[in-house]
């Protein structure tokens, strides 16, 4: 929190030589509009026509002096390839195993997945669950549905995992599992075979694929349909667009499934499906397929899609606001986005255009960030990201084995908050007087690592609250409790990069503040890569009568 400063501003009336100096010196010695030795306390003058000068000192934090428009952007630019550096940890594999991956998590940190492990004859994988405390724990004795192999693809935050097995004729089939009701084989479509489950809410849905046919003689698999299902609900069929398949391939908590379906054309297009409204077609970055593979609680969506003139594949990031938006590459041809939290963290991997693939981490503050592979290895995976900045997925060493991966994302600082205003003077509106800004204000912070900054202006009243109204303090008034502030025209955002920045506020914007008599309280706050909201600090300053 800023410290709050008292010195007091003597009353100025008219612009003379005095403020002029005065401004001369702070900008000497400060680089900056200051009354030297004041602080944060300003008395506006008995004449409108006065002219004052006010520096709002208190730390150092920022964005660029030009902030760009990221939200106006239609496409990201190149990514950074300086790497995060988040220290990957291996998670290992279950005995005798030589291969493992990460594919999903929750909120607690709990990780599933697969991994392979020797058995008395032969190999064989196994689902797995992993945390910090516990380590690798094999899952297979709780999911298995009576076949050798079995894989977790998620776990809600209520422990609920969802994944498939195989059934003794060796064909997959969703299970759903908790310590209540054990495993639940979810069954097929009718007419199929098969099924495998990709996601499960935290409200229970649970999604993926099934086969609606049998599997034709040399075929993998029939055609297959994206389902849903529940408890009460049992499977449901999501359609396609026209053509013969589909595949969800993850939900929210409010129902929204995502994934991918073919046209009548034959090419795929990532869809929005609701049980209201059904699937939505979410178009492509200009290409003509697309796939959509994780959705977040807002309802942002993120996947691959081919660019213009059926280009290289591209991660994507959808909204119903901003449509879908190209998040680049790691400087190669290729890029994929797998998961999102719910801060829009969004993870996948790309070319680095070395020849080898690392996983990404992207905000629309920071761009793309590659996370790289655990020390040793040459390529990485990432699969799914929680709110806490936890990343999951897998590595992969020369000799072409994968290993289940995690990176914690560092923790995001705001600190040096302070604004300046260089000019304005008093204006009476009615009985009232209030600041009238003439030329923009500057805010500067500093952030160690990229962000998306939220400033909130709120005036500090001395008095208790009555119902939703801030009142002077009075003896009548005393079991009323203490009024913290009250927002000046709502908040506002800004991207700011790691290290010092700066950033210009308009006039207008100040002026429609009505900065009158008071005391007033800027904030700035960000939510960080790793899910720990950064801030908020605080800078005070007062505005006092003359």
């Amino acid at each position: 929190m800023g410290d709050k400063l008292h010195v007091p501003i003597d009353t100025i009336r008219g612009c003379g030589a005095q403020v002029r100096r005065m401004h001369r010196r702070a900008q000497k010695a400060r680089g900056a509009s200051l009354v030297p030795g004041a602080a944060a306390g300003l008395r506006l003058p008995a004449k409108p026509s006065a002219c004052v000068a006010l520096l709002l000192a208190a730390g150092g934090l920022a964005l660029p002096e030009a902030a760009p428009a990221v939200a106006a952007a239609r496409t990201a630019a190149v990514a950074r390839l300086t790497p995060m550096n988040p220290t990957p940890v291996a998670m290992g594999t279950l005995p005798g195993g030589s291969d493992s991956r990460a594919l999903g998590e929750n909120e607690k940190g709990q990780v599933v997945g697969w991994s392979y492990t020797l058995l008395a004859n032969h190999a064989a994988v196994h689902a797995f669950s992993w945390t910090q405390r516990g380590g690798l724990v094999d899952l297979s004795a709780l999911v298995g549905l009576g076949g050798n192999d079995s894989v977790a693809s998620e776990v809600s935050d209520y422990g609920q995992i969802a994944g498939y097995s195989f059934t003794p004729s060796q064909h997959p089939n969703a299970y759903s599992w908790t310590a209540a009701t054990g495993v639940v084989d979810l069954g097929t479509l009718p007419g199929g075979s098969e099924s495998r489950a990709t996601r499960v809410s935290d409200r229970g849905q649970i999604v993926g694929w099934a086969d609606t046919t049998s599997i034709p003689a040399g075929a993998d698999s029939g055609i297959r349909h994206g389902f849903s299902w529940t408890a009460a609900g049992g499977m449901v069929d999501l359609g396609t667009f026209g053509g013969s398949a589909s595949t969800a391939a993850a939900v929210n908590d409010v129902g929204q499934v995502v994934g991918y379906s073919d046209l009548a054309s034959g090419a795929w297009h990532a869809f929005l499906w609701t049980k209201a409204a059904g699937m939505r077609d979410l178009g492509t970055l200009g290409g003509s397929t697309s796939t959509a593979h994780a959705i977040n609680e807002d309802g942002q969506v993120v996947g691959q899609s081919t660019t213009a003139k059926d280009g290289p594949t591209h991660a994507f990031s959808w909204t119903a606001a901003g449509g879908m938006v190209d998040l680049g590459t790691l400087g190669g041809a290729i890029s994929v986005a797998r998961g999102v939290s719910n801060n829009g963290e969004v993870v996948g991997y790309s070319d680095t255009g070395g020849g080898t693939v690392h996983a990404f981490s992207w905000t629309q503050a920071g761009g793309m960030v590659d996370l790289g592979p655990l020390p040793g290895d040459t390529s990485s995976y990432a699969e799914a990201v929680n709110d806490s900045g936890q990343v999951v997925g897998w590595s992969v060493d020369a000799a072409g084995h994968d290993h289940a991966a995690l990176w914690q994302l560092p923790a995001t600082r705001i600190s040096g908050l302070r604004l300046t205003l260089a000019s304005f003077r008093a204006e009476r509106h009615g009985s009232s007087t209030y600041l009238k800004v003439t030329r923009a204000g500057k805010i500067t912070f500093r952030l160690s690592t990229p962000a998306l900054v939220t400033f909130t202006l709120d005036r500090v009243f001395s008095g208790r609250l009555r119902g939703k109204d801030c009142v002077r303090d009075s003896p009548l008034l005393h079991r009323l409790r203490r009024c913290e502030g009250q927002a000046l025209r709502g908040s506002f955002r800004q991207v700011g990069h790691a290290g010092a920045n700066a950033f210009l506020l308009p006039a207008a914007r100040l002026s429609a503040a009505r900065l009158g008599p008071g005391n007033y309280l800027l904030s700035a706050s960000a939510p960080g890569a790793n899910g720990t909201l950064a801030g908020p600090i605080r800078f005070r300053f007062t505005v006092k009568r003359p």
